[in-house]
Formats: C-alpha cells, structure tokens, sequence
C-alpha cells in the first residue's frame, strides 16, 4: 500500500481519539507512503493533523460522508469512486456489531479492517487498540514498533509559542514553565472537589509557578465557581479554549492535574507530565498514556490533597520545582 491511501475512522470525543492515537500513529509507520485520511470531529483531527499524524481530516458529522455509516451499496457513483481511492479502510470502535462498510466490497475496493474496543482485558484500551491493529495490519516478519515510540503527539515549537501567546504567557526571560489544571469530566461522580484543585495552584503558586485553569462547555457550574474564586498571583481561568492552542500549552507544562476526561487524555499524549485522578472501576481500561500518574478510588473525591500533591511534585519538570 505504499503509494495508496488509507481511510481511518473514529467516532466519538476527545478522549476515544487520544486512545486511538498510537494505533494511528502504528498505520503511519506501517504505511509510511500513503496518504492517510481521517474521518473524526475536526477539532479533535486538526491535531492529529498538526503532529504530522495524519494528512487530510473529514468531518464525520457532515451530511456529505453520512454514506460512510449507511448503506454503502446504496452510495452514488461519485461516492463509490471517492471510496475506491482507499486502499485501506480501518475504523477503531466502542462495540462489537455490524460496521456498514464491511458490506463494501468487489473488484476494485481496498481492504476494510475494523478494530473492536475490549470490553474486558488486562490492557488499557490504548494498548488493547495498538496491539490489534498491529496484528491486523502488519506483514508477517515486520517488526513491531515499541508502542513508546507511536504514543506521542509531538507538536511542532511553533504550536507551544501559539499556545502560551494565547494563554498570555508569552516566552520571557527565565519565565518558568506554566502548571495547567482542569477540574472539569464527563460526570460529576468522576471529578475531584474543585476546592482541592485551587489548593494545588495555591501551592505551585507559593512555588512562583504560573498556570491556568481550564474548563469546557459542558462545565458551566465549574466555570461559574471559578470566575468568583480569588486565583493566586499568575494564574488565570480560561473556559473552553481552543484545542490547538490548548495542546501546544500542554506540551510545554511543568505539569499538568486533571480528572478522567479527554483533556486529561491530551495532557500526557502531548507530554505533559500528568496526574490522573479517576474512579477505581474506569481506571484499568481508560489509564492514559504518557508520562502520567494515575491515582485511582471508588470515588475521585475521597482522595486526599495529601496524596495528590507528593504524586504532582515527582512529576513536576525540575526546573520548574526549583
């Protein structure tokens, strides 16, 4: 497939394409000729697309490629030839069933591969993804690349002076790298008491290390609290930036605090060094990768300031603890 292209597909949040990264990144190596194409929500692909992962990125919400999760047989012609650029068709999914294109087939069309999520394993479903698609995709003999080497987003020095220019931290001489904290998941029931990530800035801050604090749409109660909480000096509340701006920040942090949430999936993908607070029955499967420490309980919530803050300071950069 050196010269073919390949259409990749993942549906859902932040999060579920993070997970999917390394396997991505595995396509690249394996296919390092093609031009690869990803069907995804494009706020999240752009990134994808900015490390040098992928080259082109279809937005799977659109009406125009709705033929992708219908009927294939019942496609147009000029659909029809749109999909036969493909060599290779892979989807990484959520649920065992049937996938719509599989039924796409014949003379002419490229091979398609779908990667079913484990429901039950030993590995995190970042691992679980790669190690399939590796299987799936890889010619007998062909070395398997260290899953280490594909589970990055290595963003370009340009992205991190975007991302500190937005979040008004532009490069100065000897400014310390900045901390970000995001207190914000999916549920209530996943996240730490908001109170006890404003001691954390409170303590870097006392440290003379700046940051922000970061929460997204879904987040309103959270946004609303911190817009009346008195923040430590150099640090700033931000709700719902944008993602690229976001990422290049990540990459460059001293560290980076977050509950179970695609934000968090982000932080350590892009090389943050993280800590991870998630509940003790989502842990095993949905573990970032990445230079991350997860500190996992029945509940977010019963875990101690105490215990968060020694996990933070082994993982915050030296020259930022200094």
């Amino acid at each position: 497939m050196a010269d073919s292209e390949a259409l990749l597909i993942r549906i859902g949040g932040l999060g579920d394409l993070v997970v999917s990264l390394p396997s991505i990144a595995l396509v690249r190596r394996l296919h390092p000729g093609a031009a690869l194409t990803l069907a995804c929500r494009p706020e999240y692909g752009a990134l994808l697309k900015m490390g040098g992962l992928v080259d082109e990125v279809l937005d799977a919400g659109s009406r125009r490629y709705a033929f992708l999760f219908g009927d294939p047989r019942a496609a147009t012609p000029e659909e029809d030839d749109w999909l036969r650029r493909f060599g290779l068709v892979i989807a990484w999914r959520q649920k065992a069933g049937p996938f719509p294109l599989e039924a796409w087939g014949g003379p002419g069309t490229g091979r398609v591969v779908v990667i079913v999520f484990p429901e039950r394993g030993d590995k995190p479903a970042s691992r679980a993804f790669f190690d399939e698609t590796y299987r799936a995709l890889a010619e007998p003999g062909t070395p398997a690349p260290a899953f280490e080497d594909c589970a990055r987003l290595e963003l370009p020095p340009k992205a991190r002076e975007d991302g500190r220019r937005y979040f008004g931290l532009a490069e100065t001489g000897g400014a310390s790298p900045p901390a970000v904290i995001h207190p914000g998941s999916g549920g209530a029931g996943k996240r730490w008491p908001l109170d006890r990530f404003l001691a954390i800035a409170g303590r870097l801050a006392a440290r003379g290390i700046p940051g922000v604090i970061i929460t997204g749409e879904s987040e309103e109660g959270l946004t609303e609290a911190l817009r009346g909480a008195a923040l430590p000096a150099g640090w700033r509340p931000f709700s719902s930036p944008p993602l690229g701006a976001l990422a290049g920040l990540l990459a460059g942090a001293a560290v980076y605090v977050g509950n179970d949430s695609g934000i968090t999936h982000l932080a350590a993908a892009c090389g943050a060094p993280t800590v991870a607070l998630f509940r003790r029955d989502l842990e095993p499967l949905w573990r970032p990768f990445g230079p991350a420490t997860v500190l996992a309980a029945d509940a977010p919530a019963s875990i101690s300031l105490e215990a968060v803050w020694p996990a933070l300071l082994a993982r915050l950069q030296p020259s930022a603890s200094s």
